[in-house]
């Protein structure tokens, strides 16, 4: 992705949603990028600051305290960054959003559908994931980019899957040349925790030797 894109990788410039095609990247990529700033990133999930007078009434601009208004103003930097990534097509649907956090959601509901059509896109997700298999002829590596794509998938949508799961599909799924290193794995005390990144790399390495 970030070979499609190169532009939008830069540490300054937010990454560019052009489209559902590339709505999961962006998700994930626009999330870092607002996290440089927490502030940001809160207002994005919750909606923006609001601060109440001593009756409990929202208090308009004009009667923000100093800190007040510093907090309140992450609304704007938010939106600014949101907007700065998107194309003209995905700026047209939330142009008349007023908050960073109807962007999002917005765009969310466009891109991921409703609560129900989530539902049947996790349930096609885990799908996948159950009934991953190595294709004929595929490398491990090959293999490893189709699992952490249905993982990240899963996790947009969030469903969260324990490692031990995780890693024990993996093992599974080689062909029973790989069964030595299967073994070796699978005695390991780390194998619960450990990272597919890790697994995977041992895989390669056996397959290299194979």
């Amino acid at each position: 992705m970030a070979d499609k894109y190169p532009e939008e990788t830069s540490d300054y410039r937010a990454p560019l949603l052009l489209g559902t095609e590339n709505y999961n990247w962006w998700k994930g990529r626009m999330e870092v990028y607002l996290s440089r700033e927490p502030l940001a990133l809160r207002v994005v999930q919750k909606g923006p600051f609001e601060f109440k007078d001593k009756e409990g009434k929202v208090k308009v601009i004009d009667d923000l305290t100093e800190a007040e208004l510093l907090k309140y103003s992450f609304n704007g930097k938010a939106r600014n960054s949101l907007m700065n990534g998107l194309c003209p097509s995905e700026c047209d649907k939330v142009s008349s959003c007023k908050s960073a956090k109807e962007i999002w959601d917005t765009l969310e509901l466009y891109h991921e559908g409703s609560k129900s059509l989530k539902k049947v896109k996790l349930s096609k997700l885990m799908n996948e994931f159950g009934n991953f298999k190595l294709r004929d002829g595929e490398t491990i590596r090959e293999s490893q980019a189709r699992f952490q794509t249905n993982l990240n998938a899963l996790k947009q949508l969030g469903k969260h899957i324990p490692q031990e799961e995780i890693n024990i599909k993996i093992l599974s799924v080689v062909p029973f040349i790989y069964e030595p290193k299967v073994t070796a794995l699978e005695s390991s005390s780390t194998i619960n925790t450990m990272a597919q990144f890790v697994v995977f790399a041992e895989l390669e390495q056996f397959e290299s030797k194979i």
